[in-house]
Formats: structure tokens, C-alpha cells, sequence
């Protein structure tokens, strides 16, 4: 809701322009950092893609049903010891 619903609008409407998006994505990276590198390597693309696909939807609930598709199965894989170190 911070990153798609809030900060990304107004990123949007500022001086930013055509590049808010890719600064969104860096800004949730450095969010995402306590994940360590490889998962932000592999998270890259979708942290591109989902401010892509709110911007031209104008609505953060896609971002919400993706994030939660892609999130939780990989949360219970790294609970169950499938993904992780």
C-alpha cells in the first residue's frame, strides 16, 4: 500500500517523470534488502513490473493480488526449508 498506493502516484505527478517507476523499484529494493542480493536479483523484474501494471491500471489492488500470488507461496517454501540458504 506505501510503495504502489501512495509514494508511486505522487512519484507520477512529480518531476520524475517517465523514470518514477524505476525509482520506485530501486526504493523497494533497498526495502527488500534485508532479503539479501540473490533474491533481489531474481525479485528485480517484478519490482519493475508491478509499478508498471498500477500505473497503467490506476489501481493498487492489482499490485496487492500479484504481491500476495507470488509472496505467500514463496514465504511458506522458505518456511518449509525449500527456498532459502
Amino acid at each position: 500500500m506505501l510503495w504502489r498506493g501512495y509514494i508511486l502516484p505522487r512519484q507520477l505527478n512529480s518531476n520524475y517523470g517517465k523514470y518514477a517507476i524505476l525509482i520506485n523499484a530501486l526504493f523497494h529494493c533497498v526495502y527488500h534488502f534485508v532479503f539479501g542480493i540473490k533474491p533481489l536479483i531474481i525479485m528485480f523484474p517484478m519490482l519493475i513490473l508491478m509499478p508498471l501494471v498500477v500505473s497503467k491500471t490506476k489501481n493498487t489492488w492489482t499490485s496487492i493480488i500479484i504481491h500476495t500470488l507470488i509472496g505467500a507461496p514463496a514465504q511458506v517454501m522458505i518456511i518449509l526449508g525449500v527456498l532459502g540458504n
